[in-house]
């Protein structure tokens, strides 16, 4: 799948997938970039060539994800839906249309240019799907280029980050498959671990992205996991995000708990997050986790933290708060994310981790 949802135009991402429907992890994908780029692979001639054999899926894919949803709890009900012009164009609202589920859309074209809004789906461009949700008292459904993230917005049309929709499916998952694992990315919201808890789940930490969510479920057993951005993945349909999939579980929890979306939102905890990226060349990524670090540790007595945890990047987790820097692994940039109770707390933590990385940049460059 050729993909770059949150990427500069520039910068054009190629996924490799399994026949279990799980992306390449980062070790395969570097062995076949070495065969790729060093021409290690075998070649034939053309006599031994296979045959391309094109065939449009969109109706086998529809009919497979309807098989997993109890339709009788999603028809009837109304969602708006919002494609970003992306690859779920169309298709989408195809989808639950035949799921009976009452369906407006815009910006339901393809279109490579994505001239309505950014393909990345954020809460900032969202603002006309939270309207017409509003206006319509339906859930709103908005997704990015390759149709693989699910951000929502509720009946009074307050678009919810992934990891507030994730806590509510992450809750569902646990009664659902009468499981105690669901895995949950190291970069979401603490909202979500106490979601699972509360469900009576464990929440088990992964790294960042489908290849170190799906390795960790396989792992551990876990039906479930999700991601912040709004990849929340079933392992029993199949191990990717869907956003298809997603709006249709949501509308099945609405059903089963008479409740409406802004209504279980609201009862998850407060937390406050921010994120930044900073500018950082791609050969020096390694270089700038490991000197901001050290710089870190330099200056902290280990009473003052509860642990360090190093699966993606190194996250600093205190008792109300967490500190997380990471490299991106999809372009030149260095992130840092924060989360605590108070605004104030992740504003310092924020400011701490920019501090640290620019530091470390002016050094090395």
């Amino acid at each position: 799948m050729l993909t770059g949802s949150h990427t500069p135009p520039e910068i054009i991402g190629a996924l490799l997938f399994n026949r279990d429907t799980s992306e390449l992890v980062l070790k395969e994908e570097e062995k076949f970039e070495q065969m790729l780029f060093e021409g290690t692979h075998d070649k034939v001639n053309y006599q031994q060539l296979g045959e391309i054999e094109y065939r449009d899926l969109t109706w086998d894919y529809i009919e497979y994800i309807l098989s997993k949803i109890d339709l009788e709890k999603v028809a009837g009900r109304s969602v708006v839906v919002d494609p970003g012009n992306g690859s779920a164009a169309g298709v989408l609202k195809h989808g639950l249309e035949q799921a009976g589920v009452n369906t407006v859309a815009f910006n339901d074209y393809p279109d490579p240019t994505f001239p309505n809004r950014p393909p990345s789906p954020h809460p900032g461009n969202l603002g006309k799907l939270g309207r017409l949700a509003k206006n319509t008292n339906a859930i709103g459904i908005a997704t990015d280029g390759d149709g693989d993230r699910a951000i929502f917005a509720d009946e009074k049309g307050n678009v919810l980050w992934g990891d507030k929709s994730g806590a509510i499916l992450a809750a569902d998952a646990v009664k659902r498959y009468k499981t105690k694992k669901v895995v949950v990315t190291l970069n979401s919201s603490s909202v979500v671990k106490w979601a699972v808890k509360s469900a009576g789940g464990i929440p088990i930490e992964s790294g960042i992205g489908p290849p170190a969510i799906i390795s960790k479920m396989k792992d551990s057993g876990a039906p479930f996991g999700i991601e912040e951005s709004g990849k929340n993945i079933w392992r029993d349909v199949f191990l990717y995000g869907d956003a298809l999939l997603s709006t249709l579980r949501m509308l099945e929890i609405l059903e089963r708990t008479g409740s409406s979306l802004s209504k279980l939102a609201s009862q998850l905890p407060t937390y406050y997050m921010e994120k930044i990226a900073i500018d950082c060349p791609m050969d020096l990524k390694e270089k700038v986790l490991e000197r901001s670090f050290r710089k870190w540790q330099e200056t902290r007595d280990e009473t003052e933290y509860v642990e360090i945890i190093s699966i993606d990047g190194k996250k600093i987790v205190y008792e109300d708060s967490w500190l997380l820097l990471r490299s991106s692994g999809t372009e030149p940039v260095f992130r840092v994310f924060a989360e605590a109770k108070s605004k104030e707390r992740v504003t310092t933590l924020i400011d701490e981790g920019r501090t640290l990385v620019k530091e470390v940049l002016n050094e090395l460059t």
